[in-house]
């Protein structure tokens, strides 16, 4: 089934949903190795406004989150959740990106 690129990327774009995000990019690596998608008509003109993020945890500023030390078990948790965050955000980025140029 051929679908369009940028259905595609505006639908997971939306999703905020972890797991139905990372199966989305995966179905999305997938249709993209095998032609499956199309670029039909004219790329979008603006962004997407509609943004999924996960409902939890609360987002709040850098400020606000208490230093924890990396030697600590607790610490540890907290920078590999940290790094978890950001390759979140690389995702969104990636799509974004793939979205918009």
């Amino acid at each position: 089934m051929t679908r369009v690129l940028f259905d595609v990327l505006e639908t997971l774009l939306a999703e905020g949903r972890v797991e139905a995000k990372l199966a989305g990019v995966a179905d999305l690596e997938r249709a993209l190795r095998q032609e499956a998608l199309v670029l039909s008509g004219e790329a979008p003109v603006a962004p997407v406004t509609r943004r999924g993020y996960p409902p939890r945890p609360e987002l709040v500023a850098p400020a606000r989150v208490p230093r924890r030390n990396p030697q600590t078990l607790e610490g540890r948790a907290a920078l590999f959740h940290a790094i978890v965050h950001i390759e979140w955000s690389a995702i969104d980025l990636a799509l974004d990106h793939a979205y918009r140029f």
